[in-house]
């Protein structure tokens, strides 16, 4: 064989093991145990695109009877998840040994490739629960008191990010913009969800005084706070009509603004009942402006429109409960009753 010849098997040969090399440097490899869930649980996508897209079995974990388990999928960049209640970030290549427990959060444990922001992470407050007012618990009876107590845990969460190593810069810059944006959050839901278990005079003055502190303080942390990446943080997206209400770039605006019509078109086409119905959303995709977000839209859409009212059954053999097999063509016209177990 010519050694240009041999050149170029060579070459080939290299970028085949490059390439291979790099499709498996795309998954992301989590083994270990879960504790306190159900027969199955879902490795949930965090992003922005988190109900956009149609739902797929491609994460979904079924541990055995001792909570162990082991899962491999393919991720294109770092993001957000979730497992249970522990916020997980994951990048292309992570490999952990994990241990979560659905109850209680901060217990969970992760070593191995990626360990470390997912260690940071077992502190991070849940949004719907209010962020750093924790469902109420830390709502004091004088407003100054409430205010203080959600901006000093906003300080020492600041100081436990600074504090972290082994963490990746952009992964420290979404954490920041957490804080900023759970802070918001934590404001908001004080002043009209966990109210103080006082009487109604004591309520209204404690609301008025609440407002008049805690208004000019939503005003300056929104403020200059428009960043369209931030989207694919659940609390920032919990405050962004807060945040696009100021003066700001107009692009970025429009980028945020799209989310939220995308997410309204996925609400409106899970409420339509047959595929007319539905077809009459091709156009209002179309005029989605994001990339990422009409892809998204259009592939639920098309999800949608491959089963629907008046389609006919998929043909499939069941066994009934005498052992016979029967298909389902072959009830035709009868009111059919299948009864499934996992």
């Amino acid at each position: 064989m010519r050694i240009k010849d041999l050149l170029l098997l060579f070459t080939c040969c290299l970028f085949t093991i490059l390439s291979v090399a790099q499709k498996n440097n795309s998954r992301v490899s989590l083994k270990g145990q879960l504790k306190n869930f159900s027969n199955q649980v879902e490795v949930e996508d965090l992003s922005d695109l988190q109900y956009l897209l149609p739902a797929s079995a491609a994460r979904m974990i079924i541990p055995d009877t001792a909570g162990n388990f082991s899962i491999s999928f393919n991720i294109q960049s770092p993001n957000y998840f979730r497992l249970g209640r522990n916020i997980l970030y994951l990048s292309p290549g992570d490999n952990m040994e994990v241990f979560i427990d659905k109850n209680n959060p901060v217990a969970g444990r992760f070593k191995g490739i990626g360990s470390e922001p997912n260690l940071y992470l077992r502190n991070t407050p849940f949004p719907k629960g209010g962020s750093f007012v924790e469902a109420g618990r830390k709502v004091r009876k004088v407003a100054r008191e409430t205010i203080d107590t959600i901006l000093q845990i906003a300080a020492n969460r600041e100081k436990q990010l600074a504090e972290t190593k082994g963490i990746s810069a952009e992964f420290r810059r979404l954490e920041k913009a957490r804080v900023q944006a759970d802070l918001v959050n934590s404001l908001h839901a004080a002043m009209l969800y966990y109210l103080p278990k006082i009487s109604k005079d004591s309520l209204a003055v404690y609301n008025s005084e609440y407002k008049a502190i805690a208004v000019p303080l939503i005003d300056q942390y929104t403020k200059d706070f428009l960043d369209p990446s931030l989207m694919k943080l659940v609390v920032y997206r919990d405050v962004a009509d807060e945040i696009i209400k100021h003066p700001g770039d107009k692009k970025a605006i429009e980028q945020i603004k799209d989310w939220f019509t995308a997410s309204d078109l996925i609400n409106d086409m899970k409420k339509a009942s047959d595929k007319d119905s539905l077809r009459t959303w091709q156009d209002k995709v179309s005029r989605l402006k994001v990339p990422a977000y009409k892809a998204a839209v259009s592939k639920t859409l098309t999800n949608l429109l491959r089963f629907g009212k008046g389609d006919i059954a998929k043909d499939f053999t069941a066994v009934d409960m005498k052992g016979n097999k029967v298909k389902l063509s072959s009830l035709k016209g009868k009111v059919i009753y299948v009864d499934l177990w996992a």
